[in-house]
C-alpha cells in the first residue's frame, strides 16, 4: 500500500478524456485513504466538480502561477515523504518545478505516466517539441517513467533506441462497479461509443462504412457516438455518402457522471482506452478498436492481453469490426451474457489497489545530487522553451527551430 504521507498530482485542464477521468478516480481514491492530496490543474476543466472536497486544488494559468501555488502548498505542511505524479511531458516538467520547491530534508519522488504509444512524439508535433520531450524523458531518468502497457513501452524504446527495462508497467486503473447490463433477445443491435473524435480514434470515422457493411449483411444496427472533436464533420459527411445518416448519431460530449446510466441501455460498445474498460466493468460487451484503424480490431476486450486497450500487437492478426458485430448478432441471450461476464472479469483486473501498490516504497528512495541536477536542467530547459520566458518573450518559432537544428547538427558531427 502507498506509504507516502502526501501526494501531489500535476496536470492541465480536467476536460473529459481518459487521463482526466483517471486523475479524478485517483484523487478520490487517495482521499478515501486519508492521504494528504494536492492537485495542480489549469482552470476551466469540466471534471473539476467531481473531485472530492478533501483534496486541495491549486489552479494555475502560467508557470509563475504554478510556482506560487507550489509555495502555498508547501506552507500547508508536508506529512512525511511526498510522491508527485504527472501524466504527460508538459505536466512532467511542471511537476519537476514543484519538486524543486520542496524544502531541504523532505524526500519527494516524482513518477510520470505514459498513456499513449506515441506520447512523447505525437503525430503533428514539430521536431523541436519532440526533441524537448525526449530530452525531458532522458533527464528524468527512465526509472521514473511508467507505461500503461508493454506496447507503449516498446514503441518508446524503439523510437529512442534505448532499453526501458527500468520503467515500470502499470495498467490503467478503474473503479469497480456493479455490472448491471443484461442481455436482450432481439435482432436490433444498439451500438455506443464514447470518446474524443480525434485522429488516433479512427474507428469513429470508420463507423459509417462499418454500418453500411453490417446492413449489407442483413443486420439491423444503430450507432450512437458520444464525443466531440475535429473528426465530427468528416463523420457526418461520410455518413451521408454511405447513406446511413439515419443509423448514426453524433450526440456530443457525455457527462462523466452519466456514463453508467447511459450505457446500460445499449447492446454493444466499440471503443478503446479507459472508456472501453469502464464499459466492460458495467458488463456491456466491448469490442476494443485499434489505434489509427477505421475497421480493425483484435477482438472483444476479453480477447486482448492484460494492459492492452487498443494498442497495436506485433504479429497478431486483426479482424474487421463489422465481422465482430456480425458474430455478436448470431449469439443467443446466454452466449451474450457469457461474453458480458468475460468482459467484466477482464475489467476487474484493472484495479485501483494494484495501480497504487505499484509505486515504490518511500523508504527506497535514493537520488544522487548529480541526478537531481540533471533533472533540474532538463525540466528547466523544457519549460523555458515551451511556456517560460524564452518561449514568450525572446524567441519566435523560427529562431527556436534554428537553435534546435544547430543542436541536432552538433550531435550528428
Amino acid at each position: 500500500m502507498l506509504d507516502y504521507g502526501s501526494v501531489y498530482l500535476v496536470y492541465g485542464q480536467l476536460c473529459t478524456g481518459g487521463i482526466e477521468t483517471l486523475i479524478v478516480r485517483l484523487v478520490n481514491y487517495l482521499t478515501g485513504l486519508d492521504k494528504n492530496i494536492h492537485l495542480f490543474i489549469a482552470p476551466g476543466g469540466t471534471l473539476e466538480k467531481l473531485i472530492n472536497g478533501k483534496a486541495k486544488i491549486y489552479k494555475y494559468s502560467s508557470l509563475e502561477d504554478l510556482k506560487a501555488s507550489a509555495k502555498i502548498a508547501m506552507s500547508h505542511g508536508i506529512q512525511g515523504s511526498a510522491l508527485i505524479i504527472s501524466f504527460d511531458p508538459s505536466s512532467a516538467a511542471r511537476a519537476e518545478a514543484i519538486r524543486h520547491a520542496f524544502p531541504r530534508g523532505i524526500t519527494a519522488d516524482h513518477k510520470t505516466g505514459v498513456f499513449h504509444p506515441l506520447a512523447y512524439f505525437m503525430d503533428g508535433q514539430p521536431g523541436d517539441r519532440i526533441f524537448l520531450n525526449k530530452l525531458l524523458a532522458f533527464s528524468l531518468g527512465f526509472e521514473n517513467l511508467f507505461f500503461m502497457n508493454e506496447e507503449c513501452r516498446a514503441s518508446h524504446s524503439l523510437r529512442w533506441n534505448v532499453s526501458l527495462a527500468q520503467s515500470a508497467i502499470i495498467p490503467i486503473p478503474i473503479l469497480r462497479k456493479q455490472a448491471n447490463w443484461k442481455s436482450r433477445a432481439h435482432s436490433l443491435i444498439k451500438i455506443v461509443s464514447v470518446g474524443r473524435l480525434v485522429d488516433f480514434k479512427r474507428y469513429n470515422s470508420g463507423a459509417p462504412v462499418i454500418i453500411s457493411e453490417c446492413l449489407g449483411k442483413g443486420l439491423d444496427i444503430y450507432w450512437d457516438i458520444f464525443g466531440s472533436g475535429p473528426l465530427s464533420e468528416e463523420i457526418v459527411e461520410c455518413a451521408k455518402k454511405q447513406d446511413v445518416s439515419s443509423r448514426l448519431s453524433l450526440l456530443g460530449s457525455l457527462e462523466y457522471k452519466d456514463f453508467t446510466s447511459q450505457l446500460c441501455s445499449y447492446d454493444l460498445f466499440i471503443g478503446m482506452g479507459t472508456s472501453a474498460l469502464e464499459a466492460s466493468m458495467l458488463g456491456l460487451p466491448t469490442i476494443c478498436a485499434a489505434v489509427g484503424e477505421e475497421n480493425k480490431s483484435y477482438g472483444f476486450i476479453s480477447d486482448l492481453p492484460f494492459g492492452n486497450v487498443g494498442e497495436h500487437i506485433e504479429g497478431r492478426a486483426m479482424s474487421s469490426i463489422s465481422s465482430l458485430i456480425q458474430s455478436f448478432s448470431l449469439m443467443n441471450t446466454l452466449q451474450r451474457q457469457a461474453l458480458s461476464q468475460k468482459c467484466v472479469e477482464m475489467a476487474h483486473q484493472y484495479s485501483m489497489d494494484a495501480f497504487v501498490a505499484s509505486f515504490p516504497s518511500a523508504k527506497a528512495l535514493k537520488t544522487s545530487r548529480v541526478k537531481r541536477l540533471i533533472r533540474f536542467l532538463g525540466s528547466t530547459l523544457f519549460l523555458s522553451f515551451t511556456e517560460g520566458l524564452i518561449a514568450k518573450k525572446l524567441f519566435g518559432r523560427g529562431i527556436k527551430r534554428k537553435i534546435f537544428h544547430f543542436v541536432h547538427n552538433c550531435r550528428k558531427s
